[in-house]
């Protein structure tokens, strides 16, 4: 015969108090005081209690619709210097717009919060963000990499995407950049490609926690090319500093997020796909004619409204003992700007027979 399941009311009669209070405490609900939490679960594991998940779900569906989740809010939080100076990047909208679809589909309102409005201090900031009582928070990637964020997380709901934001260490969601610059690679080793670049803004590099060059300068050292290109990090990537990075090391394929490139490589004598490669890491609609590779910005986006709806429905608050990111991958697009190679050396001396200066590196008449 099968053993009979611990229910909540078993706690509640064997703790002596009302079946309310142990439900609330397995949710971990902060109107109960800790210790009280701590003595139910504790008696929840000596009673052998288990969950019943189809239970579970139906009463998550009961309290939603009695206090009428439909009305909630999840914020999305930017820090930006300008309040909407992350709209003018495509990525950034992307996500903006998948958390958005998908907060709505799941019954929320969707509400964008910028955290650097002028005139305000941090305390009246944490005041503000909790007189609205919103029902979770979704930490948009911030402007550079390697950030921190201070506010009271202790009874909030909250996710983050990327990994821009070391602390707090809070779930999130990202884009799988290791993946991404692996596929990308390996896409052009396939074709023949044996000396490739790496170019992009350092701070897009420092805002996913550095994974472009360390999956880069991985893939590189695994397959033995030599020699070796220094990846081509400035603060601002720029089309001189750029060419003469170029023309310094001839790669026969460049890898970066920048549309720019194959425009300024061409302007300089370059042929693409002729004489050299070009592989768009963060490929957008816009750019259908590149070969690269289609990161699902959207999808991040949505999956952190997901995890945020997980979190609210569990009542998990605060910041996690352990933290989980979850990374989505990309998808690989052919476009116009590689082509197979038929042996590496007719690349190599298509590059090596060029002259060591560019047309715009060279000296001005005085």
């Amino acid at each position: 015969m099968k053993p009979r399941r611990t229910t909540q009311q078993d706690i509640a009669a064997h703790l002596g108090v009302h079946v309310t209070t142990v439900s609330m405490a397995l949710r971990r609900h902060p109107s109960l005081p800790p210790a009280t939490i701590e003595r139910v679960k504790a008696a929840a594991g000596e009673l052998g209690y288990r969950p019943d998940p189809a239970l579970s779900a139906l009463m998550d569906y009961r309290r939603n619709v009695t206090s009428g989740s439909s009305g909630w809010t999840l914020a999305y939080l930017t820090s930006w210097p300008e309040r909407d100076a992350w709209r003018k990047h495509p990525p950034h909208m992307r996500f903006y717009e998948g958390a958005s679809r998908r907060a709505e589909e799941l019954g929320y309102q969707f509400e964008h919060v910028w955290l650097r409005e002028s005139g305000l201090s941090p305390f009246r900031r944490r005041q503000i963000l909790h007189a609205r009582n919103y029902a979770g928070w979704i930490l948009a990637p911030l402007p550079v990499g390697r950030g921190h964020l201070r506010l009271n997380w202790d009874e909030v709901c909250a996710v983050k995407i990327d990994s821009s934001m070391v602390w707090p260490p809070l779930h999130g969601v990202g884009n799988n950049q290791i993946q991404i610059m692996r596929l990308a690679i390996r896409q052009a080793v396939h074709r023949g490609y044996r000396h490739m670049g790496f170019a992009s803004r350092r701070t897009n590099n420092e805002r996913v926690d550095r994974l472009w060059t360390a999956a880069y300068l991985d893939e590189v050292e695994r397959l033995g090319f030599t020699p070796k290109i220094p990846a081509h990090l400035p603060a601002q990537l720029e089309r001189r500093e750029f060419l003469k990075w170029f023309w310094q090391w001839k790669p026969d394929l460049v890898l970066s997020q920048d549309h720019r490139l194959p425009e300024w490589l061409e302007s300089d004598g370059a042929r693409i796909p002729d004489e050299v490669g070009f592989i768009n890491l963060d490929l957008q609609a816009a750019q259908e004619t590149q070969t690269g590779v289609r990161q699902q910005h959207e999808a991040v986006g949505g999956a952190a409204a997901n995890l945020l709806d997980l979190l609210i429905r569990h009542n998990e608050r605060g910041i996690p003992a352990i933290s989980q990111l979850t990374l989505l991958e990309g998808h690989w697009a052919e476009g116009g700007t590689i082509r197979p190679l038929s042996s590496q050396s007719s690349r190599s001396s298509a590059l090596v027979s060029r002259p060591r200066k560019s047309r715009s590196l060279k000296p001005k008449n005085p």
